[in-house]
C-alpha cells in the first residue's frame, strides 16, 4: 500500500485543527479547556489555562482586545461568547501566588530595548528560556502605554504588582536610557543578542539585533498583538543563538486562519449572558452560564454519523495512522486488523466530511494489501467467501435463456439474498418480467462478487466478473435487470457497456401486478436506502416511485439517499465482527418509530432480527399476512443455502422442465434445540458441516464417547477448519448438543 498516499490523505483531515477562537488568538489559549473549567465552576483551573499561555496574565487578560470574539461562530446565534468578561472574571476572582522565574541559565545574555507591552513580554519569555536579560527603557518607569489605561479596566494596584514582579525577576533594568542607533551598536557588541521592542527604530543590519519578532502586518494598536510580537521576538533570539532556522515551522506562531470547518446546522441561538456592573465581571454562576453557550467547535462529522468510528474513538486522521502503522508490521496489529475488517465500507464518512476524505477507499486498499502480503486474518471473511463459492457452485449457479429463445434481450439477476430470503418472490418477479417484456427474458443465478471485493480478494473478484461477462456474451449481451442494490452497485462499476436497470424501474414503467396497490394503501413508512444505493439516483428514485404507486407515504429518515447509513452487513462486517454489525443495526432502527421499508433483503432481515417492523418493497407487492411478514425472523445461514438450492431445482422443473438431483446428507436427520441453532448461527457453522462430522464419525468409528452421559464427540477438518460436534443417536436421527470450530487441524501419528 502506498504509504505516501496515506500520509497525503491524512494531512488533509481537518479534525485536529484548532477552532477559529484559538488560531486568531496570537497566544493560542485553549479556549475550550478554559470554558470547560468555568462551566464546571473551577475558576482556579481556568486561571491556570490562561497562565500557561499568557505572560503578565493579570494585566493582559483585563485589557485584551479579544480578536477571538470576532471569530466566534456563536456570533450568528445570539452573540459571540463573551471571553473578555470571562477572562476578567477569572483573573479578578482568583488570587494565585506568583513564583519567581528560576530557569537554569543557558549561558546567553540578551538586551531588550523598550519596556512597553512588547518589550516586557519579550523579557519574560527570554527569562523562561534561561537568558540573562537586561531591559532598557527611555522613561523613568517601565510599562509604556499600560500606564495610561483606565483604572476601572486595569486597576493601578494590579498593574503595579505585575510590573514589580517582572522587574524583580529581570536580571537588570536600566530606566531613563534612550536606545538609539549608537546605543544599538554598543549593545550588539556587548550582548549575544538584542531585541528592539519599539516600532520607530531604524533597522541596523546587525546579525544579532532583531526588531519586533517575526510577527508582521499586525495591528499596532492591538495590545494582545503587541504582546505576541514581544514573545515572538524572544523566540527569534532563542532560535538564532541555538542555530535553528528563524522561520521554519513558524507559520502558525501568531494569529492565523484556521482550516477547521464546523457544522452549525444544529446550533441553538442563545443570548449572551449580560452583566452591567461597574467592575465588568460575572458572578461565578453567570460565568458558568455564559461558558456553557460555547458550541465546542470541532470537526467531528465522520465520528458523529458512524458507530464504527465512535467505537474505536477514531477520526479519519487517526484511522489512517492506524492503517499506516499496520502496513509496517509483519503480521499486522491485532487491534488494527479487527478495526479495518469491521468497517462496512459504506462511504457515509466521505459524504459528511467537509473535505470529502475517502476512508472507504483506503480501508479497501488496506484489505487488498493485507491479502496480497498474506496478513489478512483467515477467519475474518472465511465464511462469506465460502458462501460465495457455494452461490457460484452447481447447487445454485444457473444461466438460462427464456424457454423458446436462443438469445435474451433481458436477463433477470435477482442476487443471492433475494433467492435465500424470499425465493417465491424470485419466481413471481420472473413471471412478471416474462409477461411484460418482449424478446426473451433469461434468468441468471449466482453471486455478483461483492464478498470477494469487500474481503480484498481482487483476483477472485476479477475471475468472477470475467465469468459473468462471458455468460452475458453467450446470452447475446442482454439488458441486466437487478433485484439487489449491491449487485446494482457492483455491476454499474464493473460491467462497462452492459445496460443495467433495477426491477423498480421496470415496475415504474410497466405498472404493478394486479391488486398490489390495495394491500397497504395509506400506510406511512420510513424508507431505509441500502448503503450500496449511494450515488445511484435512478435506483433510489425508482424505488420511491414504486412505493408511491402502492399508495404508501414515505417519511424520509435524517440519513437517507446519498447520506444513508449501513445495516451492518456491508463490507462483511456481519462476519468479521458481529457485535459491530449489531451496533450498526440498533442505531439505524432507532431513528424512527415508524415501520421501515427497504429494497435490500439483507437490510430487511437484519433489522427484523433486532425486533424492527420492516417490509421489503416486494413484501408490499407479493407478500401475504403483512403483519407477520414485517416481523418474522429471516432464515438461518443453513436455510439460506438450502432455499437457493430448492429455488433452482423448482425453477428448472417448472420453467425449463429439468430437474436437479441432490440427496447428500438427507439420510442424516438432525435434531437441534433453539439454543444450539443460535450457537451454530453465531459461530457460522452450517448444518451440512455438522452432517459431515456425524457421517464421518458413524462410518469410520473415529469418535469419543463420554461414559457419564453417553454423548459422542467427534471432529472433522474441512477447508482448513476443524469442526467438533457433540451428539447422540436419537429416534430416526441424531440429537446435536453442541458444536464449535477452530482453525487448527488435528493430525495423528
Amino acid at each position: 500500500m502506498d504509504s505516501e498516499k496515506i500520509l497525503r490523505i491524512e494531512a488533509q483531515c481537518i479534525a485536529e485543527h484548532s477552532p477559529a477562537c484559538v488560531t486568531v488568538c496570537p497566544f493560542h489559549i485553549d479556549v475550550k479547556a478554559f470554558l470547560d473549567e468555568i462551566r464546571k465552576g473551577n475558576l482556579d483551573r481556568a486561571y491556570k489555562q490562561l497562565e500557561k499561555k499568557i505572560p503578565m496574565v493579570n494585566v493582559l487578560c483585563r485589557i485584551c482586545d479579544h480578536p477571538c470574539s470576532k471569530a466566534c461562530l456563536k456570533s450568528d446565534f445570539g452573540g459571540a461568547i463573551n471571553l473578555s468578561m470571562l477572562e476578567r472574571t477569572v483573573v479578578n476572582t482568583v488570587t494565585a501566588p506568583k513564583k519567581d522565574i528560576n530557569q537554569s541559565s543557558n549561558g546567553f545574555r540578551a538586551a531588550v530595548a523598550g519596556a512597553g507591552i512588547s518589550g516586557l513580554c519579550a523579557a519574560v519569555e527570554l527569562l523562561k528560556k534561561g537568558f540573562e536579560v537586561h531591559l532598557f527603557e527611555k522613561e523613568e518607569q517601565i510599562g509604556g502605554r499600560l500606564l495610561n489605561i483606565d483604572k476601572n479596566i486595569l486597576p493601578h494596584q494590579v498593574l503595579k504588582e505585575e510590573l514589580e514582579y517582572v522587574e524583580k525577576n529581570i536580571s537588570k533594568v536600566s530606566k531613563g536610557v534612550l536606545v538609539d542607533d549608537v546605543m544599538i551598536k554598543e549593545l550588539h557588541s556587548s550582548y549575544d543578542a538584542v531585541f528592539v521592542a519599539f516600532g520607530d527604530a531604524v533597522k541596523s543590519g546587525y546579525e544579532n539585533v532583531f526588531y519586533g519578532g517575526i510577527v508582521e502586518n499586525i495591528d499596532k494598536d492591538s495590545i494582545i498583538q503587541s504582546a505576541a510580537a514581544g514573545r515572538s521576538g524572544a523566540v527569534t533570539v532563542d532560535r538564532y543563538l541555538k542555530g535553528i532556522s528563524l522561520t521554519a515551522m513558524r507559520e502558525n506562531e501568531g494569529s492565523y486562519e484556521t482550516k477547521l470547518i464546523v457544522n452549525t446546522e444544529k446550533v441553538i441561538s442563545e443570548n449572551v449572558v449580560m452583566n452591567e456592573k461597574e467592575d465588568y465581571v460575572y458572578t461565578k454562576e453567570e460565568a458558568a452560564q455564559e461558558a456553557a453557550r460555547c458550541i465546542r467547535c470541532e470537526c467531528n462529522e465522520c465520528n458523529r454519523v458512524c458507530v464504527h468510528l465512535r467505537r474505536y474513538k477514531m477520526t479519519i486522521k487517526k484511522y489512517l495512522r492506524q492503517i499506516n502503522h499496520n502496513e509496517r508490521l509483519v503480521l499486522g496489529n491485532h487491534f488494527a486488523n479487527i478495526m479495518i475488517n469491521s468497517c462496512t465500507l459504506c462511504g457515509l464518512c466521505q459524504e459528511v466530511c467537509p473535505v470529502s476524505l475517502n476512508l472507504k477507499e483506503m480501508v479497501q486498499e488496506s484489505r487488498e494489501s493485507m491479502v496480497a502480503r498474506k496478513k489478512m486474518p483467515p477467519r475474518a471473511h472465511d465464511f462469506a467467501l465460502r458462501d460465495m463459492e457455494y452461490n457460484n457452485s452447481e447447487e445454485f449457479k444457473m444461466t438460462k435463456n427464456e424457454p423458446g429463445f436462443e438469445k435474451s434481450s433481458y436477463v433477470f439477476f435477482p442476487g443471492c439474498q433475494m433467492a435465500a430470503s424470499e425465493p417465491k418472490y424470485v419466481e413471481e418477479v420472473y413471471q412478471y418480467l416474462r409477461d411484460n417484456l418482449k424478446g426473451g427474458t433469461g434468468m441468471m443465478f449466482g453471486c455478483c462478487g461483492a464478498p470477494a471485493s469487500w474481503a480484498g480478494r481482487t483476483e477472485l473478484f476479477n475471475i468472477n466478473m470475467e465469468k459473468l461477462k462471458k455468460e452475458l456474451e453467450v446470452m447475446g449481451n442482454p439488458k441486466l435487470i437487478l433485484g439487489c442494490s449491491t449487485c446494482y452497485d457492483i455491476f454499474k462499476k464493473n460491467l462497462e457497456g452492459v445496460e443495467i436497470v433495477s426491477i423498480w424501474e421496470i415496475f415504474e414503467k410497466y405498472g404493478l401486478p394486479e391488486g398490489a396497490a390495495e394491500k397497504c394503501k395509506g400506510k406511512i413508512v420510513a424508507l431505509h436506502d441500502a448503503c450500496t444505493s449511494r450515488h445511484h439516483d435512478k435506483l433510489q428514485q425508482s424505488a420511491r416511485a414504486v412505493i408511491n404507486m402502492l399508495g404508501i407515504e414515505i417519511q424520509e429518515l435524517e440519513f437517507s439517499g446519498d447520506r444513508t447509513k449501513c445495516c451492518g452487513y456491508g463490507g462483511l462486517t456481519l462476519y468479521a465482527d458481529k457485535s459491530m454489525a449489531k451496533e450498526f443495526i440498533k442505531e439505524r432502527i432507532s431513528e424512527s418509530e415508524l415501520d421501515y421499508a427497504a429494497y435490500c433483503f439483507m437490510c430487511r432481515d437484519l433489522f427484523k432480527g433486532e425486533g424492527k417492523k420492516i417490509y421489503h418493497i416486494l413484501d408490499f407487492i407479493y407478500g401475504e399476512n403483512m403483519d407477520e411478514q414485517a416481523t418474522k425472523k429471516g432464515p438461518t445461514i443453513s436455510e439460506r443455502q438450502h432455499k437457493r438450492k430448492l429455488l433452482k431445482n423448482r425453477m428448472l422443473n417448472n420453467v425449463w422442465g429439468e430437474k436437479m438431483d441432490f440427496k447428500e446428507g438427507e439420510e442424516y436427520k438432525l435434531k437441534l434445540s433453539d439454543e444450539v441453532t443460535a450457537k451454530l448461527e453465531d459461530r457460522l457453522i452450517l448444518l451440512k458441516e455438522i452432517v459431515e462430522v456425524v457421517r464421518h464419525a458413524e462410518e469410520s468409528g473415529r469418535k469419543f464417547i463420554n461414559p457419564e452421559n453417553g454423548h459422542i464427540l467427534s471432529s472433522l477438518s474441512q477447508h482448513h477448519i476443524t469442526y467438533w460436534v457433540e451428539y447422540n443417536t436419537a429416534d430416526e436421527g441424531y440429537f446435536i448438543h453442541n458444536a464449535y470450530s477452530h482453525r487448527m487441524e488435528i493430525t495423528e501419528e
